[in-house]
């Protein structure tokens, strides 16, 4: 939501500068652009169905800024996937807990394994994956790979053991691994840790994964738009509207006046 308002409040702007781009500047709000990206493709659907609307002139445009809050320009992102663990494990009185098995326990023991194996093997792999260049943009973050426990349910009542747990589940990869591969390293991590584990109530112990939401591959922006070696660019600085060479008023600033930095920022 801050990110629209940025977007609107720059617009805005530009209007009380009096500057008006040469190229064409388009807004677009969507309703739904992360879990499933279902907004974003219905509005490019759209615009190439549509004659009669602006979003019908099938445009080509040269850039596209996505406010998300980052302290620096995004030329790549990597892959998500979200998932459920189901747990089944065997209810109890707390009078005697070893009678059962805590749910909510293997979950986090479950998730704490994929933590200590699988993120820490993904994180250290980004050093010996030189021939994948498109891992490379993620070198300098401290620990690009994250796993993330969001959502917990489980258990009936505060005084018995828990039989079940639902937990949510976020894994992110590099753009050079795949989501069906992502899932296979998934289940191989958890099935080897409860079948090869010394906790003997792990063997009773019943689970399924579930695969919702973010399925998403990585990407990475290609080389001659991070370089910024369009010809065309060179240009742009000296393209002003007339409006601009007109002015409107003594609060009117002209491109040429406006440092860099404000211009990025703009």
């Amino acid at each position: 939501k801050a990110g629209l308002s940025c977007m609107i409040y720059a617009l805005l702007t530009l209007q009380q500068l009096h500057y008006i781009p040469s190229g064409t500047l388009q807004l677009e709000i969507v309703c739904e652009e992360e879990c499933t990206g279902n907004g974003c493709l219905a509005l490019r659907h759209h615009a190439a169905a549509s004659s009669s609307s602006s979003l019908g002139e099938k445009k080509k445009f040269d850039a596209v800024i996505i406010p998300e809050p980052f302290p620096f320009i995004v030329t790549a992102q990597l892959g998500v996937l979200w998932f459920q663990l189901h747990i089944v494990g065997k209810p109890a009185h707390v009078l005697d807990t070893s009678l059962g098995i805590n749910a909510i326990e293997v979950a986090f023991d479950m998730y704490r394994h994929l933590q200590s194996t699988l993120q820490v093997e993904y994180n250290t792999n980004i050093n010996s994956r030189e021939e994948e260049e498109e891992n490379q943009a993620f070198k300098d973050i401290k620990q690009p790979i994250c796993f993330n426990v969001g959502k917990i349910k489980g258990g009936d009542w505060a005084s018995s053991v828990p039989s079940f747990c639902d937990m949510d589940v976020r894994v992110g990869f590099f753009p050079s691994q795949s989501v069906e591969c992502v899932k296979h390293d998934v289940e191989e991590c958890l099935r080897k840790f409860v079948l090869e584990s010394s906790n003997d109530t792990m063997k009773h112990v019943k689970y399924d994964i579930t695969y919702f939401g973010f399925q998403a591959d990585g990407a990475v922006l290609l080389e001659e738009f991070c370089n910024n070696n369009n010809d065309d660019d060179n240009d742009v600085d000296d393209e002003v509207s007339k409006e601009e060479e007109e002015g409107k008023g003594d609060d009117s600033i002209p491109l040429s006046a406006v440092s860099n930095d404000e211009k990025e920022t703009v």
